[in-house]
């Protein structure tokens, strides 16, 4: 299962840096001696000694830093001992010294101090990985009788969690699956986001049918509203679906949320459900949500998603058009896999030229034989 919490290549913290910049400083100081030898005597290349350890200290910790330091205050001082020195060297020489050691010391408080605030984006970072993974665990390929993929794009990369979500679960009413967006991204929505993944697992389990679930789940939402103010009032989307044992039939629901595209030998339709208010105000109905059902044949992919992907727009502020970039996707390979179609999405948005505005959810599953 090819599930992405990003795409993009960033560097996290604690990586260390390229080897050959953290050695650069060393061989400028190996360099520097010969380059000495060579030049005319009114050529005075002792500066560049005092800027290796500050160069060391920004990619290197505190003990990589002392000992080329030492190394920078040695050449330094033979860079003296070899020049041809005039009345006054001393005097000179004592002052650069004072100046170098002065150096030496910031650089090292600097590595010392770099070197501990990157320990602590480490440990903020493994809290944040381990939080993402809590909330949206891995999927496995096989679910069931079902193939599945999924990735998830939080709109704050640094955070890594946000407000989109998808869970699927095997239950003895069959296949279960749920889409969800939080209002909101970041850190402030994980504990509904939480809340709602905890109802949705016992509803699963429990409830006979998704008007039974999507029931507990407005009462979930219902409760975590209770006491706010109604700017404080959260709310979010849903797309329950249900495939009863033998995979011919799917039943959907639909909170307030994108229905899912059926793709059936190299065409694109959306599945078309009666939308009911989002959660957390579906408890103004009078009636449950309707539940609707279709069937399914064998190779049939079912793409579920969030709208931060269709809400997802270029420079130019054209929306990301995904049905028509999924129909040109299956014009050149009518019958793709789970793991491929949900790979070729994340692709295509950074080749759409997406910015980045919203969390991103996408969640296929496939009929196998």
């Amino acid at each position: 299962m090819l599930q992405l919490l990003k795409r993009t290549a960033m560097a996290s913290p604690g990586d260390r840096a390229p080897a050959w910049l953290r050695w650069l400083p060393v061989l400028v100081l190996l360099g520097l001696l010969p380059a000495h030898l060579l030049t005319p005597d009114n050529v005075r290349l002792s500066f560049l000694i005092v800027a290796m350890p500050p160069l060391a200290a920004l990619v290197n910790g505190p003990l990589f830093t002392s000992l080329l330091s030492l190394v920078a205050i040695t050449e330094f001082v033979l860079f003296y001992l070899l020049a041809d020195t005039p009345d006054g060297w001393h005097d000179t020489a004592t002052d650069g010294l004072s100046t170098m050691f002065g150096i030496v010391v910031m650089s090292i408080l600097m590595a010392w101090v770099r070197d501990r605030y990157n320990n602590r984006l480490v440990r903020v970072s493994t809290v944040a990985r381990s939080a993402q993974l809590a909330l949206l665990p891995h999927i496995p390929d096989a679910v069931g009788a079902l193939r599945c993929a999924a990735w998830y794009r939080p709109a704050e990369q640094d955070t890594m969690v946000g407000g989109d979500m998808f869970d699927v679960q095997d239950t003895s009413y069959g296949v279960r699956v749920m889409v969800a967006d939080v209002k909101g991204h970041g850190l402030g929505v994980v504990a509904t986001v939480a809340a709602l993944l905890g109802s949705f697992r016992e509803g699963a389990l429990d409830d006979s049918t998704l008007d039974g679930i999507g029931g507990r789940l407005e009462r979930r939402m219902a409760w975590d509203n209770a006491g706010r103010d109604e700017w404080r009032t959260s709310f979010a989307t849903s797309l329950l679906m249900e495939f009863p044992p033998g995979n011919r039939e799917v039943r959907l629901t639909s909170f307030g949320h994108p229905t899912p595209l059926l793709l059936r030998r190299g065409r694109v339709r959306e599945l078309v459900a009666p939308p009911g208010p989002p959660l957390g105000l579906a408890g103004q109905l009078r009636g449950g949500v309707t539940t609707v059902s279709a069937r399914l044949q064998t190779d049939d992919v079912l793409l579920a998603y969030t709208d931060g992907v269709t809400e997802a727009r270029d420079r130019q502020g054209t929306f990301y058009p995904l049905v028509e970039r999924v129909t040109r996707r299956l014009a050149d390979e009518p019958h793709v896999t789970a793991a491929q179609l949900v790979e070729f999405i994340d692709v295509d948005l950074d080749d759409f030229g997406a910015r980045r505005r919203d969390d991103m959810a996408v969640l296929a599953i496939r009929v196998s034989p």
